[in-house]
């Protein structure tokens, strides 16, 4: 399941992929924070509706900049989308079980706890976009 770093052209394109993640999940929560805020703020609609309106939208985004330019992928477009859906759905019920406590115990902290189910979420995609949705297929 794991990559095994054969040599430094192995190491160079590790670390690439990496920085390209990162700069992908960068944007991505760029996105997803301006949009929250600005539901949130300026529509004024509650926080769990703004909160899964923005994750839909943040993760198309993902989807397509993760598709296209972080990973280089032998797996077809259907199968890489049905896996990246199943991650997500399951990242968008974490979100929603932490969004909703929050707007129940510590609304006027919303943000912050955002924040957090930011980064539990980016280690749940993290892992299993590396080793499950843009896994390059095995050749027989």
């Amino acid at each position: 399941m794991f990559c095994v770093l054969k040599n430094n052209d192995d190491m160079y394109f590790f670390k690439k992929q990496n920085l390209k993640f990162a700069v992908v999940g960068i944007l991505t929560t760029i996105i997803y924070f301006s949009m929250l805020y600005c539901v949130i703020e300026y529509l004024r609609i509650s926080i769990i509706i703004a909160s899964s309106f923005s994750y839909i939208l943040s993760i198309i985004f993902n989807y397509l900049s993760h598709y296209h330019w972080t990973f280089y992928t032998t797996s077809s477009h259907t199968t890489a989308l049905s896996r990246f859906f199943i991650m997500n759905m399951i990242g968008f019920l974490i979100n929603f079980v932490i969004m909703h406590y929050a707007s129940v115990f510590a609304s006027h902290y919303y943000l912050f706890i955002q924040l957090i189910s930011i980064i539990i979420i980016t280690i749940w995609n993290f892992m299993l976009s590396s080793f499950w949705v843009y896994k390059k297929r095995e050749i027989d």
